[in-house]
């Protein structure tokens, strides 16, 4: 149900995460940045068909659950890039830099809910008293 807002980020969070911790993935995020420099275009396409995507895709998600009033955001774009980042930073950094092995299912799963929580947290809307 795309109403239950706290599902839906559970559902991406997890997704993203689960994604962006594969070897695979961590290693071309390793090659694009050191390519950067030498090839902006080929990094400005990389960012623009991956991170950048995903972050539109959850903005037009987050816009129609503020139109239905609930949440409270001003800036979906940037939320929606701040939901991201809680999600995936704590799990993936470390794998950029070599430290550590991929998380658990257990350790995503607890990193994802703790991003919604704090998400829900800052940009949720109480429930009206009835």
């Amino acid at each position: 149900n795309e109403t239950d807002v706290r599902a839906v980020l559970t559902r991406i969070g997890g997704q993203f995460a689960r994604f962006i911790t594969q070897s695979h993935v961590v290693m071309a995020m390793r090659t694009i940045t050191a390519m950067a420099e030498r090839m902006p275009d080929i990094a400005l396409d990389f960012f623009e068909r991956g991170p950048r995507l995903c972050a539109d895709r959850l903005a037009h998600y987050l816009q129609t659950q503020v139109a239905a009033g609930r949440l409270a955001i001003d800036d979906v774009d940037l939320a929606a890039v701040q939901f991201l980042e809680l999600a995936h930073s704590p799990l993936s950094r470390p794998l950029t830099f070599g430290a550590g092995e991929r998380p658990s299912e257990e350790r995503i799963d607890a990193v994802v809910k703790s991003a919604v929580d704090l998400f829900l947290a800052g940009y949720g809307k109480a429930p009206a008293a009835g």
